[in-house]
């Protein structure tokens, strides 16, 4: 698929979803893979001071879109609204009559597809019976940085939200890429350490580059070398004094994708090994630090170039667990059934059933860091696609998925839940009783245990 070249500016008014909150989108023309980002300026102190944004990034599997935005006068107060249920599905799913759990407070008669033996829909609707819980699957979300978005997604799915992601990303120096954000917020809305701080065992997933923007091209061969082992050390030192010790690393997450300077493998297949080579010493410099519990994933994107994982993956002695990102897009074919979507989703090279399969073969969890709704045209998407939830869903039940976190980022794009009726009925039912367990590591392997209330 191609992707988009030339960057627009468009101002985008989020009003029936979260009052008072102005976000600013910037994005490039759609190619074939989302593409979101949000740049936030802080101040940070201690050991190494300097300017910081925060940022998130939608890279699914189809057309790119890039945001830059600055929230102004954002309000902590959301406003709570009860998304109409339609009482049919398309003629493309066959459709049955299901009661679904609360939606916004109140309970609703929808539909969505009917329960099969086989499948998706069947076993997903059957692990949901039986999840609340006793769930080992954590709900997570990225929440373009907000909490009041964040409350918008809980109270219209009624899930449990025990942890955050975040991105360290489009950082300009080493001062500013040992230095999280969140740390000195801007506001009292993306004051995520308070969050964090007031319930025992919220869990904060931190994308990190492997590098500041400003690192020289062959950063891969000299941090394969060392060279760079104690901005690793900093970092971890940081997060550790900042009560940030216990956070899951995604380190140079989607580095199959080229789009990230900081981040990327590359096109060279001889650099491949280096760049693993370099994410291993980032990992051995910040377990070294006292304190240090971080966890490390590494995260495969489902579509961008499948290059053979075994080609770039770091190593089990320092990989705990296995992520993909995987959106509901990238699939041109609009005449195709749900159900055929899914398939043809689950079954390109390095998806989700390779990468499933890549992490059993390992021993390792898995993770799906970023997965949501895409829009359809351009992108690949399907718009309301209560399978593409109910697949999730089911895939999780038969994988040892550690967490999982919607992409819920207002920007045109059709990520948000909420817009769609049928996914979020499906998201209530299947994926919100998931509740949100803990994590723990024993003996180096990574264990889930417990459902946190």
């Amino acid at each position: 698929m191609g992707r988009g070249g030339v960057y627009v500016r468009t101002a985008v008014v989020i009003g029936a979803l979260v009052a008072s909150l102005a976000v600013v989108v910037t994005g490039p023309s759609v190619g074939s893979s989302p593409h979101a980002s949000e740049a936030t300026a802080s101040t940070t102190s201690g050991p190494v001071a300097g300017v910081s944004s925060a940022s998130g990034r939608l890279a699914p599997s189809a057309p790119r879109m890039a945001a830059n935005a600055t929230p102004a006068a954002q309000s902590t107060t959301t406003t709570r609204a009860t998304p109409a249920i339609p009482n049919s599905v398309s003629a493309a799913n066959s459709s049955g009559s299901t009661t679904s759990p609360s939606i916004a407070g109140s309970s609703t008669t929808t539909s969505v597809p009917a329960a099969s033996t086989t499948g998706p829909i069947g076993r997903a609707a059957s692990f949901a019976a039986t999840a609340s819980g006793t769930s080992t699957t954590s709900n997570c979300i990225y929440p373009k940085n907000s909490q009041a978005l964040m409350q918008t997604f809980v109270a219209a799915t009624g899930a449990t939200i025990n942890c955050v992601l975040l991105f360290n990303n489009c950082k300009p120096s080493w001062a500013t890429w040992t230095n999280v954000w969140w740390v000195h917020p801007p506001s009292q809305d993306m004051n995520w350490m308070a969050w964090k701080q007031a319930v025992p065992g919220r869990r904060l997933i931190i994308s990190q580059p492997m590098v500041p923007d400003t690192a020289p091209a062959d950063w891969r061969q000299q941090g394969a070398a060392g060279a760079y082992d104690g901005y690793a050390t900093q970092l971890a030192t940081n997060l550790v004094n900042e009560g940030l010790g216990d956070s899951v690393i995604r380190l140079g997450w989607e580095a199959n994708d080229t789009s990230q300077y900081a981040a990327t493998i590359g096109t060279d297949p001889a650099l491949y090994g280096t760049w693993a080579a370099y994410w291993a010493r980032i990992v051995r410099a910040m377990r070294a630090v006292p304190g240090a519990h971080f966890l490390f994933d590494w995260t495969v994107n489902a579509y961008w170039r499948p290059i053979p994982l075994d080609q770039w993956y770091p190593g089990d002695d320092v990989v705990d667990i296995i992520g993909i990102d995987a959106y509901d897009s990238g699939i041109s074919n609009t005449s195709l059934t749900p159900q055929a979507r899914w398939t043809a989703l689950t079954t390109r090279v390095n998806a989700l059933n390779a990468v499933g399969a890549y992490a059993q073969a390992h021993g390792k969890p898995m993770s799906l860091p970023e997965w949501g709704l895409c829009a359809v045209g351009s992108m690949g998407g399907a718009g309301d696609d209560p399978t593409y939830i109910q697949g999730l869903a089911d895939f999780i039940a038969t994988h040892n998925v550690i967490y999982d976190a919607y992409f819920f980022k207002p920007d045109g794009s059709g990520t948000l839940l909420t817009e769609m009726p049928r996914s979020l009925a499906a998201y209530a039912q299947y994926l919100a009783p998931l509740g949100s367990p803990q994590f723990a590591v024993t003996a180096g392997l990574v264990t889930k245990f417990g459902a946190h209330a």
